[in-house]
């Protein structure tokens, strides 16, 4: 008989492939999901554990470990050290780690990881790892490069194997100097995954916008167009989802700080790309949630069972958390799986940032996102020239899934004229055009005059034209 975790799960997952509706499914996320919360998790481990708080909180500082009761993240290092405090044995250890903190699993390329896994499993209080830590600096080798096991099994894998054998310290220190030259800080398993991944996006994305522009017969500098148009930095911004770099989190609540978290910029995925060291020599490591983010946009496989086996194939080899629908992300991943794959993903989160409220609008042009006849988004069309299409760079609503033919770069336009609003239809392609009420269609350079009330059809997406 399953245990009620496992029903609550299910459940979870259930949701996530049932929540077809944006609207339906937003309320759910923000409203009905019941979250992950490590501060919860620690509780039940303390209770279950009978572990004494006011030991815990002296030794790791009251004000820390009230925060980590009140949700509030916890770094890998303490969670590691809470593992050992609170007496988990190593499989314990691992879903705290991943599940509860968020943190990837013990790496075993990693020296550290390593003497930690053994402690644990041999249960040896954590003041021995740090002793055996400090006797092995010696081979903390940060260089990527390191040896691949010829044969079919990962060394991460066949090294876990090996190390859970050990019983002794002097077996331990053994096989850490035999295998020094293999070791290394650096996730060369995650980085594989994200270059190859990467670069396919980008060869994806470059060779649809070039398809594009033939169409268009605008074959004129097509090779400029080929290496400007579609730039590293191009790739970096739709991995924010939409989500701007500068957000403070005391302005986010709860749910949006959880996905806002480790969510990629251009600055960090140009070093991990790179393998930038830095100052101390230490190289980025790529993280679990751009990860999966860049396996989103590449993925070409439509089913979701296969969708689900592959990334948490992924996930586990690179020794990270698979798919958890008690994880907000995660969820919205799973939803997004059934779906539309990256474009469902970033409406869903683009939806939790800019969801419809009641701020005063008075006398501004509005189009409102439409979803069987509800507002699920709202765009304040604040400008004079307000562009329409899936080229963020260039456009002020964006549509930008990059398999969805149906709405071009720069779609079409509206602008603000003495006499009122008019949407022009700018692409040039054959078979895409902007509708008004199901029954007008525009052409390519040709202008109508909007009413308030108006339904715009763009592609596939339907809006709402307001003055208020």
């Amino acid at each position: 008989m399953k245990d009620k975790k496992e029903i609550l799960t299910y459940i979870l997952e259930q949701k996530a492939l049932e929540e077809y509706n944006l609207k339906k499914a937003l309320r759910y996320i923000e409203e009905d999901i019941v979250l992950r919360n490590s501060g919860k998790e620690l509780e039940k481990i303390i209770e279950v554990k009978g572990a004494d708080i006011k030991e815990l909180k002296t030794k790791f500082g009251e004000m820390n470990f009230s925060n980590w009761l009140k949700g509030k993240s916890i770094s890998r290092e303490k969670a590691i050290q809470l593992c050992f405090e609170l007496n988990l044995d190593i499989f314990d250890a691992e879903i705290f780690l991943q599940k509860s903190c968020g943190h990837d699993g013990f790496h075993l390329r990693n020296y550290r990881d390593i003497i930690f896994y053994f402690c644990l499993f041999n249960e040896l209080p954590y003041e021995t790892a740090i002793k055996l830590i400090d006797e092995h600096t010696h081979i903390d080798s940060i260089h990527p490069n390191q040896t691949q096991n010829n044969g079919n099994q990962p060394l991460t894998f066949m090294f876990k194997q090996e190390v859970a054998d050990y019983e002794t310290e002097d077996e331990l220190r053994a096989f850490l100097e035999e295998n020094k030259s293999k070791f290394g800080s650096f996730n060369n398993t995650a980085y594989k995954h994200f270059k190859e991944l990467f670069d396919k996006v980008k060869i994806k994305e470059t060779a649809h916008h070039i398809s594009e522009k033939k169409r268009h017969n605008d074959t004129d500098d097509l090779e400029k167009y080929d290496r400007d148009n579609v730039s590293f930095n191009d790739i970096c911004d739709l991995m924010r989802m939409g989500i701007p770099s500068n957000q403070k989190k005391g302005d986010l609540t709860y749910l949006q700080q959880m996905l806002y978290e480790d969510l990629p910029n251009r600055p960090t995925l140009t070093d991990v790309y790179n393998q930038k060291a830095d100052k101390n020599g230490r190289i980025k490591q790529i993280t679990r949630k751009p990860l999966i983010i860049i396996w989103m946009m590449a993925n070409e496989e439509k089913e979701f069972i296969p969708r689900v086996q592959i990334i948490n194939g992924i996930l586990e080899e690179c020794g990270m958390p698979k798919l958890d629908s008690k994880n907000p992300f995660d969820w919205i991943v799973l939803n997004a799986l059934e779906s539309d794959g990256i474009a469902r993903m970033e409406e869903i989160i683009q939806g939790i940032f800019e969801t419809v409220d009641d701020t005063d609008i008075s006398g501004v042009a509005t189009l409102y996102l439409l979803e069987q006849g509800v507002k699920v988004k709202r765009f304040v069309i604040s400008k004079d020239v307000f562009v329409i299409g899936r080229n963020r760079a260039e456009v002020d609503c964006c549509f930008d899934s990059i398999d969805d033919k149906s709405i071009s770069r720069k779609h079409a336009q509206i602008d603000k004229r003495d006499d009122g609003y008019y949407i022009t239809h700018l692409s040039a392609t054959d078979g895409v055009y902007t509708y008004i009420n199901d029954d007008v269609r525009i052409d390519s350079g040709e202008s109508r005059l909007l009413e308030s009330g108006d339904v715009v059809r763009v592609g596939e997406r339907v809006l709402g034209f307001e003055v208020v």
